[in-house]
């Protein structure tokens, strides 16, 4: 949903930190390897990719902000 908070990590060593590219809403460090993403406002598809220590990337994912049925 628009503006909802969705918490994201990454299972590794606290020594090997990676990142996310988020470059839609709103992305928070909460820890080693740890975040919350925030939603766009607007809906729709948006890319996210997580980034090795190196800066190659480990997995590419698509998130689907919708809205709810009733404002359909």
């Amino acid at each position: 949903m628009p503006g909802e908070k969705i918490p994201l990590a990454v299972t590794a060593p606290a020594t090997r930190l990676h990142r996310i590219d988020a470059p839609h809403g709103g992305l928070v460090a909460t820890g080693p390897n740890k975040w919350t993403w925030e939603a766009p406002v607007k809906p729709g598809l948006y890319g996210l990719k997580v980034k090795t220590p190196a800066g190659d990337t480990l997995a590419d994912f698509f998130v689907f902000v919708m809205v709810p049925i009733s404002s359909v």
